[in-house]
């Protein structure tokens, strides 16, 4: 999830939204994450609850970063795909084509 001004203090951690909200978060755990080149990332993991079509999930965990030079702010993982029977159709998708 994209955070800006992350502030990590032990139990807690505060980011500011890509729509500047400014969040404070319970941090559940840490993860490392190979951002490329050779370079890992440290990141916070906090939860929050999310909402597709009319079904809520609680609980859902996702790392804080910044990803200003990122696509899009938000990567759902693969686990919580797995997790509520979710495929992703590739055919469907705006940008399948291989360069």
């Amino acid at each position: 999830l994209h955070g800006v001004d992350i502030e990590d203090n032990g139990n807690e951690v505060r980011f500011t939204t890509v729509d500047g909200v400014k969040v404070v978060k319970d941090k559940i755990d840490e993860i490392n994450i190979h951002v490329g080149a050779g370079y890992d990332e440290h990141r916070p993991v906090v939860e929050f609850t999310i909402e597709i079509g009319n079904k809520v999930y609680p609980d859902v965990r996702f790392s804080i970063g910044d990803r200003t030079e990122n696509q899009h702010p938000v990567l759902v993982g693969a686990d919580f795909l797995s997790q509520i029977d979710a495929l992703i159709d590739v055919n469907k998708t705006k940008s399948n084509k291989l360069t």
